[in-house]
Parts: structure tokens; sequence; C-alpha cells
């Protein structure tokens, strides 16, 4: 799908032609957050031997606890960063702040009206239905979950809102017209051509949005990905997509 934050894209895949290229022996596996999926797909697409994963963050730190491969995790939440390292399966020098995101209220291109996110827009919520990722393991859901509670609704919505299994589940039930609004991150909503965000939730009504990056393997290959990742060719892309790097 070609989405808006694709446009103007053509000068950073040329700069990536030259981005370092991994044994083909191996691949480095990179598992990340669903709202990672078309920047790392767009950056992995000029390098041979590098495969992306893409799921919740949850279910990949739960995945990589159970035995899968996996030489990089990228997570929405540091909670499981850190469950890997309380497992002894990270190493906590090994791992780093990497990006943030913003929540935003997103509707159908169709039939999105702005409104304020408050508790007047629980009536709206509750009428055309919420799609938000699972609380349970999915960070977006778990901030969504806290912007909602702050703002006196979740005790209305705990039982009736649409829990996807990820984020980019959640823009899909909105994209497909199955619930009038969702909660999802800023880059995902740039993402996308079928939404239009109607409320921006502001970041001191839920914990910030952090996302930290990990090194899983000693692999030469894994590290060379690694600093391709927060170099200023990556950063552009992630920025396009509506990611804030950090300095």
């Amino acid at each position: 799908m070609i989405t808006r934050a694709a446009a103007g894209l053509v000068a950073v895949l040329a700069a990536l032609l030259i981005s370092p290229v991994v044994s083909a022996q191996e691949p480095v596996r990179v598992f990340a957050a669903a709202s990672l999926t078309e920047p790392l797909t767009l950056l992995f697409a000029q390098q041979n031997g590098v495969d992306g994963v893409f799921a919740s963050s949850g279910t990949l730190a739960r995945q990589i606890e159970g035995g899968a491969p996996a030489d990089i995790f990228i997570s929405a939440n540091p909670k499981w960063s850190d469950y890997l390292i309380e497992k002894g399966i990270a190493r906590l020098e090994q791992s780093a702040d990497f990006l943030r995101n913003r929540l935003v209220v997103v509707s159908p291109k169709d039939s999105a009206i702005p409104l304020i996110f408050d508790t007047a827009a629980g009536a709206a919520f509750l009428q055309d239905r919420l799609a938000i990722g699972d609380p349970d393991h999915v960070p977006a859901g778990r901030y969504a979950k806290q912007a909602l509670q702050a703002i006196g609704l979740w005790s209305d919505l705990e039982t009736v809102a649409v829990r996807a299994a990820n984020v980019r589940a959640a823009l899909a039930f909105v994209e497909q017209g199955a619930v009038g609004y969702g909660i999802v991150y800023a880059s995902d909503a740039s993402a996308s051509d079928k939404v239009t965000v109607v409320a921006t939730i502001p970041e001191d009504l839920h914990q910030p949005i952090l996302y930290t990056i990990t090194l899983l393997s000693d692999r030469p290959e894994a590290k060379a990905i690694l600093a391709h990742l927060k170099d200023a060719d990556s950063a552009d892309v992630l920025k396009r997509f509506g990611f804030q790097t950090l300095p």
C-alpha cells in the first residue's frame, strides 16, 4: 500500500543502497513492535540477510523467551525489554532508549469528525465503538488504557472496547469501518490513507511512549544492523513515518 508517509523517500532509498550488507548465511532477525512495520520494512528492503518479524511487543518478548531466534528486539514499551533482562535473556548494557511516539484518536476518513479527548468523548466511543490494542500485552493498548483512566472513561469502555492483537490490528478495524474510532500511535495514522486523526491525546495522560532497542546476540552482522538503525539515514526514514528520534 502506498501511503502518505512513504512519499518523498526516493532520496532516502538512494542513501540506503550503501547501507551495510550482512552475511547471507544466517539472516539477522529483528523482532520489532508492529507499529514499526512500514519504516523497518523500507529500511531492510535494500539489505540482504535481514529478516523483520513484527507483532505486539509482549508477544515478541514471549516468543524470544520461548527460544525464537532473534538478534535485535525493538519494543514499544520498556516493560518488555526489561522483562527479557529480568529473565537473563538480554543484558542491561545492551539495551537503550530508541524512539518516542504519540497517541491519537482516528476515525475512518469518510466519516471523521474532530473531537476533544475528554469525558464527553465517551458517548461517541460507546455509540460508534472504539478499538485499542489489548492492554494486557500491547503497549499502545496499555497507554490507551492509562489515558482513558485519566479522563474517567475506562470503567465504561473496559468491557465494550474492541481489543486488538496489536496496534496495527486496531488501526485495521478503523480502516475497514468495523469501528468508528481507534486509539493508535501517530506513526500508525501517518502510515494510513484510510483514516483521519480526530484528536491528539495529551501526553500527560499516560506514561511516556518510549521504544527501546536491545541487542540479543554478539554477531558482528547484528551489531552492524544495530548501528545502521541508529544512523542519520534511518532516523530520517523513521521521522517521515511519524516517530520522534532521540539524540
